[in-house]
This record gives C-alpha cells, sequence and structure tokens, in this order.
C-alpha cells in the first residue's frame, strides 16, 4: 500500500496513527481530507481493495464502508474525528 505522495508503507508502520485505507478514489477529496487531518494523525494510504476503511491507532479496524463512498462523506468524517485527537 501507498501514501498519496507514493510512499511504500505497511499498516504496522502506522501503528499510532488513524489510518484511512482507500482504493485510490476521489484523488482531490482525499487531497482535502490529507490536508485537514495530517497535523492530527490521519494517514491516507492507498490499497486496491475492494472497501474504504478505517483504522485505529491500535490497528483495528474501526469502520469499513462501500468503496464508491465518498472519503468526506459525514459517516467518515465523523468517525475520524472520533479517533484523531483534537
Amino acid at each position: 500500500m501507498r501514501t498519496l505522495d507514493g510512499r511504500e508503507v505497511t499498516l504496522e508502520e502506522l501503528i499510532g496513527h488513524v489510518v484511512l485505507v482507500t482504493a485510490g478514489r476521489h484523488r482531490d477529496l482525499l487531497a482535502e481530507l490529507n490536508d485537514e487531518f495530517l497535523m492530527r494523525g490521519l494517514h491516507i494510504v492507498v490499497d486496491e481493495v475492494g472497501e474504504l476503511r478505517v483504522h485505529d491507532p491500535a490497528g483495528a479496524v474501526v469502520g469499513r464502508f462501500d468503496v464508491d463512498a465518498e472519503p468526506d462523506g459525514d459517516a467518515i468524517i465523523d468517525l475520524l474525528e472520533e479517533h484523531l485527537p483534537l
């Protein structure tokens, strides 16, 4: 899997951070989310998966969404806000 800037990473490397895993659709929205939440510890990674999912800082999956879900939808933003530090 890769970060938005193309760096290869594993989920294990991102333990301690909230991670949004996506198939890479909606690139503009992902870039906006990255700008908005990076300083709070969000990492967005692209993986050719069949779903969009959110991992908490311990690495557990705390939300799964359809691959076509918009990453800035209310349910996803609420979940990110719940797990990201202020």
